[in-house]
Protein backbone atom coordinates (compact mmCIF):
# COMPACT_ATOMS: atom_id res chain seq x y z
CA UNK A 1 0.00 0.00 0.00
CA UNK A 2 2.46 2.39 0.88
CA UNK A 3 4.28 1.78 -2.54
CA UNK A 4 0.82 2.34 -4.17
CA UNK A 5 -0.24 5.31 -2.63
CA UNK A 6 3.52 7.56 -2.96
CA UNK A 7 3.73 6.27 -6.63
CA UNK A 8 0.36 6.02 -7.91
CA UNK A 9 -2.67 8.20 -8.18
CA UNK A 10 -4.87 5.19 -6.36
CA UNK A 11 -8.56 6.58 -7.35
CA UNK A 12 -10.23 4.24 -4.90
CA UNK A 13 -9.50 4.42 -1.14
CA UNK A 14 -10.77 2.55 1.63
CA UNK A 15 -9.15 5.27 3.75
CA UNK A 16 -9.23 8.78 2.17
CA UNK A 17 -5.35 9.75 3.97
CA UNK A 18 -4.96 11.61 0.84
CA UNK A 19 -6.12 15.51 2.44
CA UNK A 20 -4.07 15.18 5.77
CA UNK A 21 -1.07 12.86 3.76
CA UNK A 22 -0.69 15.41 1.24
CA UNK A 23 -1.27 18.71 3.38
CA UNK A 24 1.70 17.33 6.05
CA UNK A 25 4.14 16.31 2.88
CA UNK A 26 3.40 19.78 1.31
CA UNK A 27 3.56 21.34 4.60
CA UNK A 28 7.26 19.87 5.76
CA UNK A 29 8.51 20.91 2.55
CA UNK A 30 7.24 24.87 3.02
CA UNK A 31 8.65 24.64 6.40
CA UNK A 32 11.81 22.93 4.50
CA UNK A 33 12.18 26.12 2.19
CA UNK A 34 10.94 28.48 4.37
CA UNK A 35 8.26 29.41 3.01
CA UNK A 36 6.17 28.66 6.02
CA UNK A 37 6.16 29.89 9.37
CA UNK A 38 5.39 28.12 12.86
CA UNK A 39 2.40 30.82 12.93
CA UNK A 40 0.56 29.89 9.82
CA UNK A 41 0.73 26.49 9.97
CA UNK A 42 -3.01 24.78 10.85
CA UNK A 43 -1.74 21.09 11.13
CA UNK A 44 0.03 20.71 14.21
CA UNK A 45 4.23 19.84 14.95
CA UNK A 46 4.00 16.57 12.79
CA UNK A 47 4.97 18.75 9.80
CA UNK A 48 7.75 20.33 11.44
CA UNK A 49 9.16 16.91 12.24
CA UNK A 50 8.75 15.89 8.91
CA UNK A 51 10.53 18.50 7.66
CA UNK A 52 13.51 17.80 9.97
CA UNK A 53 13.20 14.15 8.42
CA UNK A 54 13.48 15.46 5.45
CA UNK A 55 16.09 17.67 5.91
CA UNK A 56 18.33 14.55 7.44
CA UNK A 57 17.10 12.09 4.72
CA UNK A 58 16.20 14.17 1.79
CA UNK A 59 12.90 14.49 0.78
CA UNK A 60 11.40 11.21 0.46
CA UNK A 61 7.81 10.76 0.99
CA UNK A 62 8.52 6.67 1.09
CA UNK A 63 11.11 6.71 3.50
CA UNK A 64 9.20 8.77 5.49
CA UNK A 65 5.50 6.55 5.33
CA UNK A 66 8.27 3.49 5.76
CA UNK A 67 9.01 4.97 9.38
CA UNK A 68 5.77 5.44 10.16
CA UNK A 69 5.44 1.46 9.27
CA UNK A 70 8.72 0.64 11.31
CA UNK A 71 6.56 2.75 14.72
CA UNK A 72 4.14 0.51 14.35
CA UNK A 73 5.63 -2.07 14.30
CA UNK A 74 8.21 -1.11 17.18
CA UNK A 75 4.26 -0.21 19.21
CA UNK A 76 3.53 -3.62 18.79
CA UNK A 77 6.93 -5.14 20.44
CA UNK A 78 6.63 -2.64 23.26
CA UNK A 79 2.83 -4.09 23.95
CA UNK A 80 4.63 -6.88 24.49
CA UNK A 81 6.89 -5.91 26.62
CA UNK A 82 4.26 -4.47 28.89
CA UNK A 83 2.96 -7.68 29.14
CA UNK A 84 5.93 -8.87 30.36
CA UNK A 85 6.13 -6.37 32.62
CA UNK A 86 2.97 -7.13 33.88
CA UNK A 87 4.11 -10.67 33.99
CA UNK A 88 0.89 -11.93 31.39
CA UNK A 89 1.89 -15.43 30.43
CA UNK A 90 2.89 -15.36 26.76
CA UNK A 91 -0.06 -17.40 25.53
CA UNK A 92 -2.78 -14.93 27.11
CA UNK A 93 -0.84 -12.17 25.54
CA UNK A 94 -1.94 -13.46 22.00
CA UNK A 95 -5.23 -12.26 21.85
CA UNK A 96 -4.37 -8.76 22.97
CA UNK A 97 -1.91 -8.38 20.92
CA UNK A 98 -3.92 -9.74 18.12
CA UNK A 99 -6.65 -6.82 18.54
CA UNK A 100 -3.46 -4.52 18.42
CA UNK A 101 -2.18 -5.62 15.48
CA UNK A 102 -5.40 -5.64 13.02
CA UNK A 103 -6.43 -1.98 15.01
CA UNK A 104 -6.62 0.61 11.70
CA UNK A 105 -3.80 2.41 13.10
CA UNK A 106 -1.41 -0.28 12.83
CA UNK A 107 -2.29 -1.51 9.49
CA UNK A 108 -3.58 0.87 6.85
CA UNK A 109 -2.58 4.31 8.71
CA UNK A 110 1.12 3.09 9.26
CA UNK A 111 1.28 2.87 5.94
CA UNK A 112 0.03 6.49 5.10
CA UNK A 113 1.73 10.11 6.07
CA UNK A 114 -0.22 10.53 8.78
CA UNK A 115 0.57 11.73 12.64
CA UNK A 116 -1.45 8.46 13.82
CA UNK A 117 1.75 5.43 14.09
CA UNK A 118 4.23 8.66 16.11
CA UNK A 119 1.71 9.26 18.77
CA UNK A 120 0.58 5.73 19.29
CA UNK A 121 4.50 4.74 19.68
CA UNK A 122 5.32 7.31 22.27
CA UNK A 123 2.00 7.33 24.24
CA UNK A 124 2.90 3.32 23.93
CA UNK A 125 6.64 3.70 25.17
CA UNK A 126 5.19 6.21 27.60
CA UNK A 127 3.08 3.50 29.49
CA UNK A 128 5.96 0.93 29.30
CA UNK A 129 8.32 3.52 31.04
CA UNK A 130 5.29 4.12 33.34
CA UNK A 131 4.53 0.17 34.30
CA UNK A 132 8.91 -0.37 34.47
CA UNK A 133 9.20 2.64 37.57
CA UNK A 134 5.87 1.41 39.07
CA UNK A 135 7.44 -2.14 39.14
CA UNK A 136 10.67 -0.57 40.78
CA UNK A 137 12.26 0.68 37.97
CA UNK A 138 14.10 4.03 39.68
CA UNK A 139 12.52 7.40 39.01
CA UNK A 140 14.89 7.53 35.50
CA UNK A 141 11.59 5.40 34.27
CA UNK A 142 9.50 7.21 35.47
CA UNK A 143 11.16 10.88 33.88
CA UNK A 144 11.35 8.60 30.36
CA UNK A 145 7.83 8.01 30.68
CA UNK A 146 7.09 11.33 31.29
CA UNK A 147 9.37 12.66 28.99
CA UNK A 148 8.22 10.15 25.90
CA UNK A 149 4.82 11.67 27.12
CA UNK A 150 5.29 15.39 25.47
CA UNK A 151 6.53 14.26 21.85
CA UNK A 152 2.77 12.27 21.23
CA UNK A 153 1.17 15.08 23.03
CA UNK A 154 3.03 17.65 20.98
CA UNK A 155 1.79 16.00 17.71
CA UNK A 156 -1.92 16.09 18.90
CA UNK A 157 -3.04 17.75 21.53
CA UNK A 158 -6.18 14.83 22.32
CA UNK A 159 -3.24 12.63 24.35
CA UNK A 160 -3.76 15.55 27.06
CA UNK A 161 -6.88 13.11 28.03
CA UNK A 162 -3.92 10.77 29.39
CA UNK A 163 -2.71 13.50 31.72
CA UNK A 164 -5.98 13.03 34.97
CA UNK A 165 -4.87 9.11 34.47
CA UNK A 166 -1.34 10.15 35.47
CA UNK A 167 -2.39 12.60 37.92
CA UNK A 168 -4.96 10.14 39.66
CA UNK A 169 -2.72 7.60 39.62
CA UNK A 170 0.02 10.07 41.51
CA UNK A 171 -2.70 11.22 43.46
CA UNK A 172 -3.68 7.72 45.18
CA UNK A 173 -0.42 6.10 44.86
Amino acid sequence: YVFLDVYFDVTFRIFNDYIDSTAFHRNAVEFMNGTLSLAKNTRGNYPLFLSFFYRIFGINRFLAQYLNVMLSALSQVMVLGIGRILKIEERKMILPMMIFCLLPVSIPFSSMLIRESIIVFFVVLSVYFFLKWFKGGGNGCLAASLLMFLPAMSMHVGVIVMIPAFILFFAFY
